[in-house]
């Protein structure tokens, strides 16, 4: 079925009171209030967006993009742009009774249209791993520029991503390459639990959850999953099982808790676990 998303309505500081902040806020907070895939995350940004927060980000400049229809708000985006004429975009908000439609990717492609109007090549923004967004914004067009930590302090790893708005979308890799590299883990699910897999690793029976990279010494790593909790190793040195579901198992709901050198850097939506080698679409 296809989506239609009428045309972005677009919010500035010279037509956002503190009312229509509130409203743009509250949106918001009821989008990201239970969009997180495992339970457990640090609480999104969105979740206790306030109208001071839609303020001070249309002050500073920033553009709030609204799609509506049949008068309805159904999706919610912040815009800057960048020094070099791109464009960024953040907080990407849909409501829930419509998710799971194609909203998100529609309102998506209704702001690259807009940004290469205006003569933008490129549209950037981050992706948090851990809340499986790689995969879905790879799917989109936008490619894995790099690896980092974000700037708030939280136990979680980003992936900057790009698309290129000279060129008709298609699907981008969902891994890239790390900053540097220990080795690194993937993880599988599989009936009895979850399997971390040491690179390398024989073949698991199981599905693709995601994929870290150790940051760290190389002979380190397979000692710091031995030892994780609820770790139970196996008689192979590589393969290390743990009971439970993917949010039951704090190495891979949030490795940089467990230790900073472990990064994240591909998850996979509970249900929408792949196996192994479809992390990279084929051409």
């Amino acid at each position: 079925m296809t989506i239609t998303v009428p045309a972005l309505i677009t919010m500035t500081i010279d037509n956002v009171g503190a009312d229509t902040a509130e409203r743009l806020a509250a949106f918001t907070r009821r989008a990201y209030a239970d969009s997180d895939p495992l339970p457990g995350l640090p609480v999104p940004d969105g979740a206790v967006e306030g109208a001071e927060h839609v303020i001070r980000f249309l002050e500073r400049g920033g553009t709030i993009r609204v799609a509506q229809m049949n008068g309805t708000v159904v999706g919610v985006l912040r815009t800057t742009i960048l020094p070099d004429g791109a464009w960024w975009v953040a907080r990407v908000a849909i409501a829930p009774s419509v998710r799971r439609r194609g909203f998100g990717a529609r309102l998506m492609a209704e702001v690259e249209a807009v940004a290469r109007a205006e003569g933008a090549r490129a549209v950037r923004l981050d992706a948090v791993i851990e809340r499986c967004l790689v995969p879905y914004y790879a799917r989109l067009g936008y490619r894995i520029s790099a690896y980092h930590v974000p700037d708030d302090g939280k136990i979680l790893t980003e992936a900057a991503m790009e698309r290129d708005l000279t060129r008709p979308p298609e699907p981008m890799p969902h891994l890239a390459p790390p900053p540097r590299s220990g080795g690194g883990l993937s993880w599988f699910t599989t009936p009895t639990g979850m399997v971390a897999a040491i690179h390398p690793h024989r073949e698991i029976n199981g599905r693709l959850a995601g994929i870290d990279a150790w940051q760290g010494d190389p002979a380190h790593l397979p000692e710091l999953v031995r030892h994780a909790p609820g770790a139970r190793p196996t008689s192979d040195p590589s393969v290390v099982e743990f009971p439970g579901g993917r949010a039951d198992v704090p190495l891979h709901l949030t490795p940089r808790a467990v230790h900073g050198d472990l990064w994240a850097l591909t998850r996979y939506r509970p249900g929408h676990e792949t196996h192994p080698g479809h992390e990279t679409p084929r051409p």
